[in-house]
């Protein structure tokens, strides 16, 4: 009974946060729970890397792959939902927080679209380049080097065992500790090429909101391309910043933790 109530109890919280994905990238939101739901997203990204900076043995910290994990699921659902809004709404969109954005890109006209526009891509290039392929590469290394190690740690137990130097339950215990952490760097290798493959699917969107909202005006609403692109730019850059600064949030939490672990 006790293993069964266990297992309950570990796999409600899986259901209910893959039915909330579900529900938003199938059913359309109302934009203020779209508001809402950002906010959460960032700050949910906000309290892993706080408890990061301010957890010394990080790797204990067995949830963290999975908590990184969901938060990419859940960010990218959110992305699609407020893409969704955007293609349906267009000039009608009345997100608070993409409007926010998009606002201080539309308040300088054709010179802030278009200065607005390269800073973005700037901004792109450097976390596609610098920030998450850097992490990855990181994260896949550091993943290595603990895998090659373990059999030398392994080895080095066992020499201070046979030597009497510990006892048999102190074995078992760094044993187990050596593979909580091999397993931990493991699942943060496998979680940045997540993030990195969000990042990339972030910018998809971006385009995808950009080309499908200037294609339906202009074919189906009689805008010209001009006009059309003054609306659905500057909302697409407002989306694309909110969700390029979450994937930011989580590959420098996989940074943070592989470059502590090779200063420790």
């Amino acid at each position: 009974m006790k293993e069964d109530r266990k297992f309950t109890d570990f796999a409600i919280g899986p259901i209910i946060v893959l039915t909330t994905i579900l529900i938003l990238v199938i059913i359309p939101i109302p934009a203020i729970l779209l508001d809402i739901l950002i906010v959460l997203n960032l700050i949910v990204a906000l309290l892993i890397i706080t408890i990061v900076l301010y957890d010394k043995n990080v790797y204990e910290f067995s949830l963290l792959p999975t908590l990184l994990l969901v938060s990419t699921f859940f960010g990218l659902a959110v992305n699609i939902s407020a893409a969704r809004l955007i293609l349906t709404r267009g000039a009608d969109f009345n997100g608070k927080l993409i409007q926010f954005i998009a606002s201080f890109i539309t308040k300088f006209g054709n010179t802030g679209l278009i200065a607005s526009s390269v800073l973005f891509i700037l901004l792109i290039a450097f976390q596609m380049t610098v920030v998450v392929k850097g992490v990855t590469r990181v994260a896949e290394v550091a993943a290595r080097f603990n895998l090659d190690s373990l059999p030398v740690k392994l080895m080095a137990i066992e020499a201070e065992y046979s030597s009497g130097a510990i006892d048999e339950n102190e074995t078992m215990c760094r044993k187990e500790a050596l593979q909580i952490e091999s397993d931990f760097y493991c699942s943060l290798d496998g979680v940045s090429k997540f993030i990195s493959g969000y990042a990339k699917i972030v910018l998809f969107i971006i385009t995808a909101s950009i080309l499908g909202g200037v294609f339906n005006e202009a074919l189906t609403q009689g805008q010209t391309i001009i006009e059309a692109v003054k609306t659905y730019l500057p909302l697409a850059i407002g989306s694309g910043f909110i969700f390029m600064l979450h994937s930011f949030l989580l590959a420098l939490t996989v940074g943070i933790v592989v470059t502590r672990a090779a200063d420790g």
